[in-house]
């Protein structure tokens, strides 16, 4: 069931939420590539199973994008293919919007390559300024810049909010704010920053605003 604060986080290491495909990185076996899709069928089963869900929010660094995937209907490997990911993302999105719940896509926090969340440990230890880890939106790795472009690219079709528009004023991305370390390694905010980032910009309203269909969000 849902927690007290109205949300269920259905999650599992390396497995974006989309059905029928898998990340097939070199250090992902076909196991676990099938572990994943099952993992996400067995999420889409739950939702089927609770009326009380109304909103679903498809996160992810959306690496599948960019990377080897794995075909549950297939079974074979396939190399980067934007449009088989594109098409099973809007598939996924469809039948959950099927269910009677609307969707939301967010798009990842950007990242640089570098492991963000051991800067701000040392930065923190030699007394180093608040902004010492930020970086220019410039800096975000290619791979992800691109990724960006993909998961923006949705907003035609489904609604999307990024990440990126809220941590990157002026072109410049936040990594800390007072004693709050936005990212935990290289490409996922920690939970302390997640927290932050939810309250101060009022995320899980733009989510909602984003939802009914204002362009606001966008």
């Amino acid at each position: 069931g849902l927690g007290t604060d109205g949300l269920a986080q259905m999650t599992r290491s390396t497995c974006a939420p989309v059905l029928g495909l898998s990340v097939m990185a070199d250090d992902i076996t076909v196991a676990q590539a099938r572990g994943c899709i099952a993992f996400n069928d067995q999420v889409m089963a739950w939702l089927a199973g609770e009326p009380s869900v109304r909103l679903v929010i498809m996160a992810s660094t959306w690496g599948l994008a960019a990377t080897d995937t794995y075909s549950a209907e297939t079974d074979v490997r396939n190399g980067a293919d934007a449009e088989l990911v594109r098409s099973a993302i809007l598939a996924t999105a469809q039948r959950i919007q099927a269910m009677g719940k609307q969707v939301v896509i967010v798009g990842p926090p950007p990242m640089t390559g570098e492991n963000i969340g051991q800067c701000l440990v040392a930065a923190a230890r030699a007394g180093r300024a608040e902004t010492a880890c930020d970086f220019a939106t410039s800096d975000v790795v290619a791979w992800q810049q691109w990724v960006q472009d993909f998961v923006r690219a949705f907003a035609d079709q489904l609604p999307v909010v990024m990440l990126a528009d809220i941590m990157c004023p002026d072109g410049r991305c936040r990594t800390r704010i007072g004693d709050t370390f936005i990212y935990r390694d290289s490409g996922h905010l920690s939970q302390e920053g997640s927290r932050y980032l939810g309250r101060t910009f009022g995320l899980l309203d733009m989510i909602r605003t984003a939802a009914n269909g204002l362009s606001a969000a966008k």
